[in-house]
């Protein structure tokens, strides 16, 4: 009887110890995790046993049984979620010591999930088999998810570097850069206190990387205040063609611009990646042009001329301008006389002699046949318009043979007081240039209101 009393306060004693080991690790899980939420899970039994403020926060019931097996059935556990959820449980009846995990569940109101993440402890009897685990819950759906969205983007960031010849990254929010990573060492900056402003950095990438005619067109672009109001509006994505000095060649890239929120820190950031597009860019500005060129005499074509003015009377509604109608007298005749290809040589030349005289702004076409047009831009008066025209009759005032000659009527209109439309502004050049041939060619006329 006796040793029966000691084995049975012997097992006692080690049922006890067992409790207080229990209740003290689960007193130090509870101490470490402050506000997280606790709960047991039976591992011989398979069942999880939760007080009030564990029930209301899984939104499931105080005594689950056949876990993990019950709570995959009943879709508490997402089907993402589903092989780590029975691999953690796995390995705790395999008696492993801690195990944590983010997993997506069922919200409480079973409406939507969430990520948890999940750690538990095992506790071990004196053979050092798992009897019981204490878990913790803590919704990390936040930050999970920002994880995940920062890892998206990193990927993506990779997978744009790979065919980029350079990539830029801004803080915009701490107004500083990152990194500036090239295919070579062309683009390096070499004074790294550039990198603490980005208005230095921009700078100095614009005045050694970026062609003269297109500076103040990527300064406008790259604008840190610009930038940031532009991600206010939901703008996060944009690009911009330019001339880049790559071993001081001028070579057309485009520039990718992604505006992103940092998950953590909540900061602006700016991803630059630039791809070399000088092939593709030439061929089509050469396209362009001879598209906007006339076949014969490379002056710009009807459709092209008339394009430009009305962007410039769009643009400029207020300035003066005069447009000249130039047509060659008695054309016909020279064709007819000497051929189409003296005819075309004589187009061709007149073109020529019209290029001598324009301005750096004027702009000149082949409105088609012998006929010419002119816009001088910002003219002060008439004056220069009339010049203009006399000095172009003097150049097409020609010897073609001994009885033949060649010369120029012209008809002048101003804008706007002739006109606010192309349309108009030619219907009145033309009639003018009915009224100097009707006055025996070779001569020019301003438009007169009847």
């Amino acid at each position: 009887n006796r040793h029966k009393q000691l084995k049975e306060k012997h097992s006692l004693l080690k049922k006890e110890n067992k409790n207080l080991t229990y209740l003290n690790e689960r007193m130090n899980i509870a101490i470490d995790s402050g506000d997280l939420i606790l709960w047991e899970y039976d591992i011989a039994k398979k069942r999880i046993i939760q007080n009030k403020s564990s029930k209301d926060f899984h939104g499931l019931e105080s005594v689950i049984k056949n876990v993990p097996e019950s709570l995959v059935d009943n879709g508490y556990v997402h089907q993402e979620s589903v092989e780590e959820y029975l691999d953690m449980y796995e390995k705790l009846h395999e008696g492993e010591k801690e195990l944590e995990k983010i997993l997506k569940v069922q919200s409480p109101n079973r409406q939507n999930y969430r990520y948890l993440k999940i750690k538990y402890k095992n506790l071990f009897d004196d053979e050092g088999n798992p009897y019981k685990a204490i878990g913790t819950s803590e919704d990390v759906s936040d930050l999970y998810e920002m994880k995940v969205a920062h890892s998206y983007w990193q990927n993506i960031i990779e997978s744009f570097m790979q065919n980029s010849i350079l990539h830029l990254q801004y803080n915009l929010t701490k107004n500083m850069m990152i990194t500036c990573l090239s295919e070579g060492s062309e683009c390096n900056f070499p004074d790294k206190s550039i990198f603490d402003d980005f208005d230095k950095a921009t700078n100095y990438f614009v005045n050694y990387f970026v062609a003269e005619e297109d500076r103040a067109r990527y300064l406008s672009y790259v604008n840190r205040e610009r930038l940031i109001k532009a991600f206010s509006n939901k703008k996060t994505a944009e690009k911009l063609e330019f001339r880049m000095l790559i071993d001081e060649h001028p070579l057309w890239v485009v520039a990718i611009i992604y505006l992103i929120e940092e998950p953590y820190t909540k900061d602006i950031m700016l991803y630059i990646f630039f791809y070399n597009i000088d092939k593709e860019k030439t061929a089509f500005l050469q396209a362009e042009n001879y598209a906007s060129k006339d076949d014969l005499t490379g002056l710009l074509n009807r459709r092209n001329f008339i394009a430009q003015v009305n962007s410039l009377l769009e643009l400029y509604p207020d300035k003066k301008h005069a447009f000249l109608i130039v047509d060659i007298d008695c054309f016909k005749q020279v064709n007819d006389t000497m051929g189409h290809p003296l005819g075309d040589s004589l187009l061709i030349e007149m073109a020529g002699d019209l290029r001598s005289l324009q301005r750096e702004d004027d702009l000149i076409c082949r409105l088609g046949g012998d006929e010419f047009m002119l816009c001088l831009k910002n003219i002060p008066s008439v004056d220069v318009a009339i010049k203009r025209a006399d000095a172009i009759i003097s150049r097409f005032r020609k010897k073609i043979t001994d009885d033949l000659f060649s010369s120029a009527s012209v008809g002048i209109a101003l804008y706007p007081k002739d006109g606010s439309s192309f349309e108009e502004i030619y219907k009145k050049a033309d009639f003018a240039l009915y009224e100097a041939k009707k006055s025996g060619r070779d001569s020019s006329y301003v438009y007169k209101e009847e």
